[in-house]
């Protein structure tokens, strides 16, 4: 392991400034992907527990009676769906735009360093 940490020390030197950025950005948003997965997990087990539990049910329709009282109970219900799809497809949009990301980095690092090699 300690080998593979001085390869990367190695390679980091022939890396210019603009790709170094690039990367620790790339890195950066790998935890923010991370970070969205695990949250759409946990949201979709959320929303599953709901719908097999009623009294879970009563307790979201209690909830959003009290705070969506200007929406009206359907309304509510929709306003919650829109809120969970919206979620998801911000959540979607990270993760395609991380992946995006990380392949241009790559390109441009494999294509810098073969460059210096030859």
């Amino acid at each position: 392991m300690f080998t593979s940490i001085l390869k990367v020390n190695r390679l980091w030197k022939y890396i210019s400034k603009k790709s170094r950025t690039a990367l620790l950005l790339s890195f950066f948003l790998m935890i923010i992907s991370a970070a969205c997965e695990a949250s759409s997990v946990f949201l979709l087990a959320k929303i599953l527990s709901l719908i097999n539990i009623d009294s879970e049910i009563n307790k979201l329709k209690d909830f959003l009676n009290r705070n969506f009282i200007f929406l009206g109970e359907e309304n509510a219900f929709l306003f919650l769906l829109i809120s969970i799809v919206f979620i998801f497809t911000i959540f979607c949009l990270i993760k395609v735009f991380n992946c995006f990301y990380n392949l241009r980095v790559s390109a441009l690092i494999g294509n810098e360093l073969s460059y210096k090699a030859y």
